[in-house]
């Protein structure tokens, strides 16, 4: 079956899935199978990012207040109206703590720059070695 579907020749592989199910139903029933479906992981990192979320939304849905409106209006905002639009979530990403991205990314530009002075005195000392040579070259010779 695997080579047949791998056949370097589109004419010898499978039309198409439909006739691939096929064949595989045909083996399963022939070596009498069980059925069988492969779980799906319940430890990932993105099924515990997506469930800490989920469960941070449902906290703040719990604990909201209702405003009961009035008949009067008025012209003034509110005094409990946030002036912020965006609030971070959650302070993870992935199980991981968004202050270590931030301390990861200050690491590699001190390490951008540790290489770039690294890179420019190393071509300092070649430029200097060979105007040193290049001005003696009458001496050495």
């Amino acid at each position: 079956m695997v080579a047949r579907a791998t056949a370097r020749d589109p004419a010898d592989r499978y039309a198409d899935a439909l006739q691939l199910g096929a064949e595989l139903d045909a083996i399963a029933a022939e070596l009498a199978l069980p059925e069988f479906r492969v779980p799906a992981p319940r430890n990932s990192a993105q099924h515990r990012s997506a469930a800490l979320y989920h469960s941070q939304i449902q906290q703040e849905q719990v604990g909201g207040h209702t405003r009961q409106t009035t008949r009067k209006l008025t012209r003034e905002m509110p005094a409990d109206a946030d002036p912020v639009d965006y609030q971070a979530v959650s302070g993870q990403f992935a199980g991981i703590e968004l202050s270590e991205f931030a301390l990861a990314r200050q690491h590699a530009q001190r390490m951008v720059l540790v290489w770039l002075a690294i890179v420019l005195a190393v071509t300092g000392l070649v430029a200097a070695a060979a105007w040193t040579i290049g001005s003696n070259l009458n001496g050495l010779l």
